[in-house]
């Protein structure tokens, strides 16, 4: 193939009129997207009203503190909860030179959230904007103080500000079909589902290495012994073959 590809892949977000038969299908994933023209009362009485209005309100009592922000600080205080959040998971951390070239690059289309209790971070959020929509692209948060509803309180911040701003899309992004959690999590939020299919071509190139599974079983130790000083270097020199 061109510049020595081994294969093409399109990532369309809907699914294509035709394909020619030397495309195949690669990867089926869910994508959820929230329908945010009704308006931010609309929009919240079709939450859960237990996992996600009840949450909400439980944040607003608790008093946690929502600063969104471009700059350095809110920077290094979300990638601290990526660290913590990706270690936790037992996955190799996104470089922060990622995060940081994402800001430089697209400016004020992206935001950083973070939630605090008190002046603890406890969980974060990254987003993007574009056209009439808010992409919802990174979270991060901190498994002890998943009790005090910092997530749900973060996406709301995000829509009613998209909403102020006259966006109409909140993009949820994709999930593995069988991430029975992450599925509930935003469809909770009255998300719609709808199938996110990838395709390649030529029809009998490899599998993509995301299946290789005993890859991600290496870099799930090497995450959980590796000193946290020493993640984001990890990360550096592993993710753009594994994540």
């Amino acid at each position: 193939m061109a510049e020595g590809c081994k294969y093409v892949e399109l990532r369309p977000a809907s699914k294509l009129a035709a394909i020619q038969s030397d495309w195949r299908a690669s990867q089926d994933f869910y994508l959820h997207r929230l329908d945010l023209r009704p308006g931010a009362a609309a929009v919240f009485s079709r939450f859960h009203r237990d996992c996600v209005q009840r949450r909400i309100r439980h944040a607003e009592k608790e008093g946690i503190r929502v600063t969104q922000g471009r700059d350095p600080d809110s920077l290094r205080k979300f990638y601290s909860l990526v660290l913590q959040t990706r270690r936790r998971h037992g996955v190799p951390p996104q470089p922060l030179a990622w995060f940081s070239n994402l800001l430089d690059c697209l400016g004020g289309a992206a935001t950083i959230r973070y939630a605090s209790k008190g002046e603890l971070p406890i969980a974060g959020i990254l987003t993007l904007q574009f056209g009439n929509s808010l992409y919802y692209k990174y979270g991060a948060s901190l498994a002890p103080y998943h009790r005090f509803g910092a997530m749900p309180y973060l996406f709301w911040h995000a829509i009613q500000d998209a909403i102020d701003h006259g966006l109409e899309v909140l993009d949820m992004g994709r999930s593995a079909c069988d991430h029975h959690g992450l599925v509930v999590f935003k469809e909770r939020f009255g998300a719609v589902r709808s199938v996110l299919s990838y395709l390649r071509s030529p029809a009998d190139s490899a599998q993509p290495v995301n299946n290789s599974m005993w890859r991600r079983r290496l870099a799930g130790v090497a995450v959980r012994y590796t000193p946290e000083r020493f993640l984001s270097t990890l990360g550096t020199l592993c993710y753009r073959h594994i994540d």
